[in-house]
């Protein structure tokens, strides 16, 4: 668990990176009130990482960060990222990058300048949609039959590619194509309406 309780701080440089992983590979990384981050000097904050660790992360209160964010699991594994708090990055990137299902509780969001989110054989917004603020939104699902289902606020440069699965993005705004989007069991684009009803492809 990462939570409050030292005095301390961590400093790995304005463009270095802070890597948190367990030594136990299958354990449950749980990211506490963050707090700590706001003792945390670096470029990036890694949370696992893609070649050993195969446990579950969660994030289990908000957090506000100048860094940016990497959660990742091993292909390997099925290892799953959940959101239960309010992520706020700034203009920096957060990415998720496991081995199984990227969801959300009702409380959960991200608000960053870019969101990448890939999951091997699991599915993106299991359950309910994934909640983004975000303008550059990259989602794929690489095996398997999961799907992508998201929700943005914003105009957003969207990209992104199920397996077998299907894709949907809900925006408030407009929405261009960055990339291919490809759901072979369907795709679904909602954009918002009037001047921010575009669809761009």
């Amino acid at each position: 668990t990462i939570t409050t309780g030292g005095t301390g701080a961590i400093n790995a440089g304005a463009a270095g990176t802070v890597i948190v992983t367990p030594t136990t590979n299958n354990a449950t990384v749980t990211v506490g009130t963050f707090v700590p981050f706001s003792n945390i000097t670096a470029g990036t904050v890694q949370v696992g990482n893609k070649t050993t660790f195969v446990g579950d992360i969660t994030v289990g209160a908000g957090l506000t960060t100048s860094a940016n964010l990497n959660f990742y699991s091993a292909n390997s594994g099925t290892g799953a990222f959940s959101n239960n708090g309010a992520i706020d990055a700034g203009a920096k990137t957060v990415t998720v990058d496991v081995g199984g299902n990227i969801a959300n509780n009702a409380s959960g969001s991200v608000k960053a300048g870019s969101v990448s989110l890939t999951s091997n054989a699991g599915s993106i917004g299991s359950g309910l949609a994934f909640v983004t603020t975000t303008g550059d939104l990259s989602a794929k699902v690489t095996t398997g039959a999961g799907n992508i289902d998201l929700s943005n606020t914003g105009a957003v440069n969207f990209t992104a590619s199920s397996n077998s699965g299907s894709v949907t993005l809900v925006d408030t705004s407009n929405i261009t194509l960055s990339g291919n989007v490809a759901g072979p069991a369907g795709v679904t684009l909602t954009t918002g309406t009037g001047a921010n009803g575009t669809l761009a492809v």
